[in-house]
C-alpha cells in the first residue's frame, strides 16, 4: 500500500467512527439533557446580552480563518504558528467569558429582568 492509499483509508475510518459516535451520542439520555440545558443557557445569554453573545460565538472565526494565511504571508512559518497559537489561546478565554455571561444572565433573570427587548 502506498502512503496515499493509507491516508485515504485513515480519512474513511475517521468519518465512519465519527458517524458511529454521533449515532451513539444521540441515543445517550445524559448527553441529550446536557445539550438541552446548554441551549437554555445560550438562549438566556442571547436574551440579556445579544451583542456579547454574537461576539463570543463568531468573534474567533474571523481571526482563525483570515489570520492564519495573513500571518504566514507576513511573518513566515514560525511567526504564523505563533499568531495561530495566540488565537487558539483565545478560545479558553472566550469560554470563560461565556460562562461569566451565563451566570450574570441567570442572576438578571432571577431579579425579574425581562431582557433587552422589554
Amino acid at each position: 500500500m502506498t502512503q496515499k492509499e493509507i491516508f485515504t483509508l485513515a480519512i474513511v475510518a475517521f468519518f465512519v467512527l465519527l458517524i458511529l459516535f454521533i449515532i451513539f451520542a444521540s441515543k445517550n439520555k445524559k448527553l441529550m439533557n446536557q445539550a438541552k440545558e446548554n441551549t437554555k443557557k445560550q438562549k438566556l445569554v442571547a436574551k440579556h446580552y445579544p451583542t456579547y453573545d454574537f461576539a463570543l460565538r463568531y468573534g474567533s472565526v474571523v481571526p482563525i480563518t483570515f489570520g492564519g494565511p495573513l500571518a504566514f504571508q507576513t511573518y513566515g512559518l514560525t511567526g504564523g504558528f505563533v499568531v495561530l497559537g495566540l488565537i487558539l489561546f483565545l478560545l479558553p478565554l472566550l469560554h470563560m467569558a461565556s460562562l461569566f455571561l451565563q451566570e450574570q444572565a441567570r442572576l438578571r433573570e432571577a431579579e425579574g429582568d425581562e431582557g433587552y427587548k422589554a
